[in-house]
């Protein structure tokens, strides 16, 4: 990294961009919080990581050589860096295995176990169901046989002589 700049490393790690980039005379220090208008040949950049086309960043690579040849300094060589991949041994691909195996069949069990109680839910639901139907049917089976037999009770005790009371 360059002295002056500020960098935003992104989340993978794999590179640093530019956050506000700072000119400055050897010696003097740059705060982002500060007034930057007492450094000579001041210029700031803000850009967000989406705004970092190729076109800018090549901009900004000329704009930051230039100010770096009119003062006389070096330009400084960046290296752009690929990230490692880490190989694993033999030993971790073989435990990488064994967990996705291990995982997939977790996964597995779990639907089928949410397809079978789906399934004994669905059952459950219409044995109900036909119980219910049932139970309905029963109802108008007895209100019926109930009116048959009070009409029935209406129609004795008007030809009856002896009439009941109930007593409590």
């Amino acid at each position: 990294m360059l002295e002056g700049f500020e960098y935003l490393v992104d989340d993978n790690r794999t590179r640093e961009i530019p956050l506000h980039v700072a000119f400055k005379e050897k010696g003097e220090t740059v705060d982002n919080q500060s007034d930057h208008g007492n450094l000579p040949d001041f210029e700031m950049y803000t850009l967000s990581p989406d705004e970092f086309t190729p076109a800018v960043k090549a901009e900004l690579r000329s704009t930051i050589k230039t100010k770096l040849m009119v003062k006389g300094q070096e330009i400084p060589t960046v290296e752009y860096r690929q990230p490692l991949l880490e190989q694993l041994t033999p030993e971790e691909e073989e435990k990488r295995k064994r967990r996705r195996e291990n995982n997939r069949q977790a996964a597995q069990r779990c639907r089928q176990k949410k397809k079978d109680l789906l399934d004994t839910l669905q059952k459950k639901t219409q044995n109900l169901e036909c119980q219910n139907t049932d139970l309905r049917r029963q109802i108008r089976s007895l209100e019926k046989e109930k009116e048959a037999a009070e009409k029935l009770l209406s129609e004795h005790l008007n030809v009856c002589k002896y009439h009941v009371t109930h007593e409590a």
